[in-house]
């Protein structure tokens, strides 16, 4: 039961809001040119910018083992935490991305299964994860054992997010009670994408490796008019 019991998958530790709006100090009834003529002030009056950010912590990883024999059959289960897990960081190269360079995984030494081995070795992948130093971290667990390491996992998190939108608007009095306002909106104004998270079976070919990445990745900016009367 006490391995059972972990955060959410959804789990953020942290997460970081801001929501600003800033009116541009210019033309009538600002600090700067509050004097200017008429046709001046119907461009460099009624601008506004806002932005809206966004950080968060990464999400608890799970990390599994697939082709383990369980209690009743092959199927999917945790992994034995044998060391610390080393922190995670987004690294670009060798034409991929991987969380968790330096870590490798291997085939481990055959522990002896008795009379019935080779039913169990069919189902028994014996896989292990590596550090840099050849230094075993997580291991399947053995056939009919659940692993020792929970789901969800509070201590190691994937990436974290960080979105950068923003907005800019222009208003112009037509005549007495008619608005035209001109916006242009631009979401993901650094063009980053936001990666999800790792390959976190220790038995696949691509451990470590992230091949998502979560909503809009591309910069998008639209244009809005509107008359107000």
């Amino acid at each position: 039961m006490a391995l059972g019991k972990t955060v959410l998958g959804a789990d953020r530790t942290h997460v970081l809001a801001s929501n600003t709006t800033y009116e541009v100090p210019l033309g009538t009834n600002h600090r700067f040119l509050a004097n200017a003529p008429g046709w001046a002030q119907r461009i460099i009056g009624g601008w506004q910018i806002s932005s809206l950010t966004s950080w968060q912590s990464g999400a608890p990883l799970s990390f599994t083992v697939t082709g383990i024999g369980t209690l009743y059959n092959s199927a999917t289960n945790t992994v034995d935490q044998v060391a610390a897990m080393p922190k995670g960081e987004v690294f670009k190269g060798n034409n991929f991305v991987s969380f968790f360079n330096g870590l490798t995984t291997a085939r481990g030494p055959a522990p002896a299964f008795g009379a019935d081995a080779a039913t169990l070795q069919g189902v028994y992948t014996n896989q292990v994860l590596l550090d840099a130093s050849g230094n075993v971290i997580m291991q399947d667990p053995t056939p009919g054992r659940v692993g020792t390491m929970s789901s969800n996992s509070p201590s190691i998190r994937g990436p974290g997010m960080l979105s950068f939108n923003g907005a800019l608007t222009k208003s112009v009095r037509i005549t007495e009670g008619k608005t035209f306002t001109l916006r242009m909106d631009v979401i993901n104004v650094l063009n980053k994408p936001q990666w999800g998270n790792p390959n976190v079976n220790i038995n696949g070919s691509t451990f470590g490796r992230i091949t998502s990445v979560i909503g809009n990745q591309q910069r998008l900016v639209t244009l809005n008019a509107r008359i107000d009367f």
